[in-house]
């Protein structure tokens, strides 16, 4: 049960990421990626697909829990830090928290 929990909300990661890395101009109105899986493979849009993502560990703590890289990775956080992974061409983005 839990695995399936945790590949269901890594799908929607996907999606989400793939959505926000075509994302056209606020003006212009598209429809989002399909992500799905083909026995081993991922498609996006079926067709096969391989990920390129970054993992953020920004949000992994309240601040008075934070210690060590954890405390830099938080004030670092911000909207800055996503555009940056998109100018990358990231299409997955992992929040862990």
């Amino acid at each position: 049960m839990r695995l399936r929990l945790r590949f269901s909300l890594m799908m929607v990661a996907v999606g989400v990421a793939a959505a926000l890395a075509e994302a056209p101009a606020p003006a212009a109105a598209s429809t989002p990626p399909v992500i799905s899986v083909q026995g081993a493979q991922l498609l996006r849009n079926s067709v096969p697909w391989v990920s390129r993502g970054v993992q953020i560990v920004g949000l992994v703590a309240p601040d008075g829990a934070l210690s060590g890289k954890y405390v830099p990775a938080h004030a670092h956080f911000g909207a800055a830090e996503l555009q940056a992974a998109l100018a990358d061409h990231t299409d997955v983005v992992r929040f862990q928290v």
